[in-house]
């Protein structure tokens, strides 16, 4: 942002356009700053022990995470096909939100432009599932722990460019709060299957909880 202006001042015979295009260049840039400084917030917050914790239902969730993410859908002629059963499980609200949002967010970013998306949550095995796949970029199997490294992106094996590398860092310190599995693994024609299992609640548990 400083660059963007003072490049832009130096100039003795700026006009109207050139000043333009920098106020435009450093909203960009600091829209970019805000996002970094809200994820790493998200990210130190969520290595936090759990204040309280509530029933939240992954396919509500992740119904929400998919309307949110239906703009973007739309541009690219993404296919979603979802399976959406219940999977109650407790926690923080806000935070399972992000974790389930950011899985969705990267599944569309990080997809081919008339893709696919296939989503799945459930109970399983005594936990409640989330499951997302996607078209996409192939990503070598041993490169697929890095994603959820902070500030590892599929940029750097695919030539991608968005975003700042740290929605799956989030995804997975955030399931880390909250006792999850993750499971991720490559598709060999592209793309990324990501699975995540947090500890159920059945709707008795949910009754006894609230009280007669």
């Amino acid at each position: 942002m400083r660059t963007a202006i003072e490049v832009t001042l130096a100039k003795p015979d700026r006009t109207p356009e050139q000043l333009e295009a920098m106020a435009a260049k450093v909203a960009r840039s600091a829209s970019q700053a805000e996002a970094l400084f809200e994820a790493l917030l998200t990210l130190a917050t969520s290595e936090q022990p759990l204040a309280s914790r509530e029933p939240v239902d992954l396919a509500t969730t992740a119904e929400d995470a998919i309307e949110a993410a239906g703009p973007e859908i739309r541009r690219l002629g993404l296919h979603v096909d979802t399976a959406l059963e219940p999977a109650l499980t407790t926690g923080n609200r806000l935070l399972l939100e992000r974790m389930i949002g950011n899985l969705v967010d990267n599944a569309v970013r990080y997809n081919d432009h008339d893709g696919w998306v296939r989503v799945r949550s459930g109970i399983s095995d005594g936990g409640a599932r989330f499951t997302i796949a996607n078209s996409g970029p192939v990503v070598p199997d041993a490169l697929v722990p890095s994603l959820f490294e902070p500030f590892r992106r599929v940029q750097e094996r695919t030539g991608m460019h968005d975003g700042a590398g740290l929605g799956l860092a989030i995804a997975r310190s955030i399931g880390t709060a909250h006792a999850a599995k993750f499971e991720a693994r490559s598709i060999p024609a592209g793309g990324l299957i990501v699975t995540v299992a947090l500890p159920a609640i059945t709707q008795d548990e949910l009754s006894t909880d609230r009280g007669p």
